[in-house]
């Protein structure tokens, strides 16, 4: 009797020990967003296809996952309120989001796609204010996760700003602020405060492709995750943008379960990116494609490869471009502007300016061929991909926005650029 009673003991107290394994399984939710395409503003490329993915990489790590894409204003808040439904008891809850946002004395806004943003007022009609979000999921104790890649350069702010006058536009600021958020709620934003994040010229934005190269990584704590994320990032992008987080969480997150797959490289890791890269060009007849992997992998494994096909390709090239001859009628038609006053040749994107200048076929807009001297900011080689905020591809819409921009009497036109992958705004003065 006293041994059944001993043994009875032991199978308790062993049902005790595996009680807190047990306790581990956390209940997971995520909503997730991505706002591509913008009516009342240029379309942005990645969104939709950044929220796709961490929408599916979530998922296969035991998250519920609502997600929604293109939402306006209506549909945001339809999506909100499941969301909030859906909290209950879980122990964990997730917010991601991808698309424009803005900062307004210090308030962040996420933008719907239907949003005008006219004037001050449409703010509360049009935007959604970040803390609705928070406020819903801190409302129980959690350990609470917002990802925000919604840093975007933003036409709706500067539209905002101007309608506000001069004594109120610098309450719309670039980029976002650190937000106030309550214990156990981690903030992670694509770049640091008041800075603007890029969008890319992949699939993914570089912020959201860190994330993935990461996330599932097995026994690595979220904090240590953002770690490598950054570094990623400010590596992709040449060190113009730094992701930032604002963390109150008051224990430890993994992703992916602690001790699995323990030593095992994680999933869609940098190095298999490359790989898959390399390999999907390492066969290729155009330097292109050697040149959008080293603006990719400026430092790869194959880099000296690259370079080297680069090298023995473009003779190649120019030598069957010299020799070939083309009827007049099926010769490609080039419109190119030249320099005059405005000190700046640019040209429209056909095939063979894209070899010669390496520029990656996703990219669309004006090749700069030619530069006049004088300091100017523009090299040759870089991509005019917007002129005051609207995409051009043609030299007449190039036309088009400088001309507008003169009846304007402005004194130069803004212009978006790509230099090696890296976006910048540049002044083009508008000499007479």
């Amino acid at each position: 009797m006293r041994g059944a009673m001993k043994s009875i003991v032991l199978v308790i107290a062993a049902l005790l020990a595996l009680a807190p394994v047990a306790a581990q399984a956390e209940k997971r939710v995520a909503l997730v967003i991505g706002n591509s395409a913008y009516r009342n503003t240029p379309a942005l490329p990645n969104p939709h296809n950044d929220a796709a993915t961490i929408a599916d990489a979530l998922t296969k790590l035991g998250f519920a996952v609502q997600s929604g894409f293109d939402l306006d204003r209506a549909a945001t808040e339809q999506v909100l309120r499941a969301f909030a439904e859906s909290l209950g008891d879980a122990d964990v809850a997730l917010f991601y989001y991808a698309g424009h946002g803005l900062q307004v004395d210090d308030k962040n806004y996420l933008v719907p796609v239907d949003a005008r943003l006219a004037s001050e007022t449409d703010l509360a009609f049009e935007a959604i204010d970040l803390t609705l979000v928070l406020s819903l999921m801190e409302r129980r104790p959690r350990t609470n996760l917002v990802f925000l890649d919604a840093c975007r350069d933003n036409p709706l702010a500067q539209n905002l700003a101007r309608s506000m006058g001069a004594a109120r536009s610098t309450a719309v600021t670039r980029g976002l602020a650190i937000a106030e958020s309550g214990i156990g709620t981690l903030l992670v934003y694509a770049t640091q405060p008041g800075n603007v994040a890029l969008d890319g010229t992949g699939t993914h934005s570089p912020f959201t492709q860190g994330l993935l190269d990461y996330i599932a990584t097995p026994d690595i704590e979220v904090r240590q995750m953002l770690t490598r994320v950054r570094a990623e990032v400010v590596q992709a992008t040449g060190g113009k943008q730094v992701p930032w987080d604002h963390s109150s969480l008051t224990g430890d997150f993994f992703f992916a379960p602690r001790g699995a797959a323990a030593g095992a490289p994680p999933a869609g890791a940098p190095a298999d990116h490359e790989l898959a890269f390399w390999e999907s060009i390492k066969d290729s007849r155009d330097p292109a494609d050697f040149q959008a992997y080293l603006q990719q992998y400026p430092s790869g494994t194959f880099a000296a490869l690259a370079r080297n096909r680069i090298a023995a390709l473009q003779p190649q090239q120019q030598t069957a471009t010299a020799t070939t001859t083309t009827p007049p009628s099926q010769a490609p038609t080039r419109q190119e502007g030249q320099p005059g006053s405005l000190g700046l040749t640019v040209a429209e994107l056909q095939p063979d300016l894209r070899a010669q200048y390496g520029v990656p076929a996703v990219l669309q807009g004006l090749v700069v061929t030619a530069v006049a001297a004088g300091g100017s900011e523009f090299k040759v080689g870089d991509v005019v991909v917007e002129v005051d905020r609207v995409a051009v591809n043609t030299r007449d819409g190039f036309d088009r926005q400088v001309a507008a921009a003169r009846e304007r009497h402005a004194a130069a036109v803004n212009v978006m650029i790509n230099r090696g992958g890296v976006f910048s705004l540049l002044a083009l003065p508008l000499a007479d």
